[in-house]
C-alpha cells in the first residue's frame, strides 16, 4: 500500500457503496486535509509516511472529521437512545499517528 490513502481507501473504510458519491466531496477535503497533516508532522518523504500505521491512522484522522462535519459541538442525536458525544481527540489515532501524548520527545 503506498502513501497517501486515496478517496477509495477511505470510502471503503466507511463502507460506502461504490455508486454513491454525493458525499465524495466532502469526504476528499477531509483526507487530503489529513494527508496534509500528517506529513506536516512526519515530514514529507519521512520512512514513517510508508508504514501501513500512517495509512490507517490516516484515513481515521478524515473518518473522524467526516464524522464531525455537521456537529461543531460534538453531539449527534441516537434517536431513542438520546445523544452521544464524538469526542475531539482519539488516542488510538494519536497513537498511530505518534501524535498528542504520544508523540517522541524531541531533544533540541
Amino acid at each position: 500500500m503506498a502513501w497517501p490513502p486515496i478517496l477509495q481507501d477511505l470510502r471503503d473504510d466507511l463502507s460506502i457503496p461504490d455508486g454513491d458519491t454525493r458525499d465524495d466531496d466532502a469526504l476528499a477535503e477531509r483526507l487530503e486535509a489529513a494527508v496534509a497533516f500528517t506529513e506536516d508532522v512526519h515530514g514529507v518523504g519521512s520512512a514513517f509516511l510508508d508504514s501501513p500505521r500512517a495509512r490507517l491512522g490516516t484515513i481515521m484522522l478524515a473518518r473522524r472529521w467526516y464524522s464531525r462535519r455537521n456537529t461543531p459541538d460534538g453531539l449527534v442525536q441516537a434517536g431513542e437512545l438520546g445523544l452521544y458525544r464524538i469526542g475531539s481527540g482519539d488516542r488510538d489515532i494519536d497513537r498511530l499517528l505518534r501524535i498528542g501524548q504520544f508523540r517522541k520527545s524531541v531533544i533540541s
